[in-house]
């Protein structure tokens, strides 16, 4: 087991040692600034940092997961890894069960970006092709 190093406490002229003092901000001078000198800002949330708000607000968590379910089943029906996203849209809205919403463009779309951004599927903007990620 290691032991402790003790070291030689510095004695003034006088004679008297310095009061050790506790509350005495450390090396960086408690000030909370960074590299720049600028004040530190709030951490932000997962949610702030994704940058995909109106996405979010556009299509709701649980139909994100019938959209990956309904979007998978339409690639492996296909037996193919790309296809147009008009063709994806018409095959997910005919996989959905009597009484359920079909997806609108903007939901699609929405649901689209959530997915891609979870590395599920790519979306090629130039041509409108939607690839299968995996």
């Amino acid at each position: 087991m290691l032991a402790a190093r003790e070291e030689e406490v510095p004695v003034t002229p006088g004679g008297a040692r310095p009061a050790a003092d506790d509350d005495a901000p450390g090396p960086d001078a408690g000030d909370d600034q960074g590299p720049s000198g600028g004040r530190r800002g709030k951490k932000r949330s997962r949610q702030e940092s994704a940058g995909g708000l109106e996405e979010e607000e556009a299509i709701t968590a649980a139909r994100v997961n019938a959209l990956t379910q309904l979007v998978a089943r339409v690639f492996a029906r296909a037996a193919t890894q790309q296809m147009t996203k008009a063709e994806l849209l018409e095959g997910v809205n005919a996989g959905l069960m009597a009484g359920e919403m079909p997806f609108d463009d903007e939901e699609f779309d929405a649901g689209l970006t959530v997915m891609e951004s979870r590395n599920k599927i790519f979306v090629a903007q130039e041509s409108g092709e939607v690839m299968l990620v995996g």
